[in-house]
């Protein structure tokens, strides 16, 4: 008797957005960017964050806390819910410096960011 299975072909999930290659998690879609097109590519939450942080800028300030970026991402985005913001502003914000979009300084026990030109 001989077993028959099915074989189910999956399609990537990703698209690089510069010459089309297909990944199947966004991780390798991510290393591809950056190694062969020498770009960051920002999930939605990352960009939102980064626009937040850009219109504290445009308000004057060099340097600003979590909570600043917080308030202010609040106010852009007003469906915004839940108890955990906080803590994933607080994330994506040391992302954005592991990436080398922000930069990070600390004054007096205080994380400050601001936008690297």
């Amino acid at each position: 008797m001989v077993k028959r299975s099915r074989v189910i072909d999956v399609p990537p999930l990703y698209r690089c957005p510069y010459c089309g290659k297909r990944f199947y998690n966004f991780g390798n879609l991510f290393q591809h960017a950056k190694h062969r097109h020498n770009v960051m590519l920002l999930t939605g939450t990352q960009y939102r964050v980064l626009l937040s942080c850009k219109r504290l800028r445009e308000e004057g300030y060099e340097w600003f806390s979590s909570s600043d970026v917080y308030r202010t991402y609040r106010e852009m985005f007003h469906n915004v819910k839940g108890r955990r913001l906080i803590n994933m502003i607080r994330h994506t914000l040391h992302t954005l410096v592991r990436k080398g979009i922000l930069e990070m300084s600390r004054k007096s026990d205080v994380l400050l960011f601001r936008v690297r030109d």
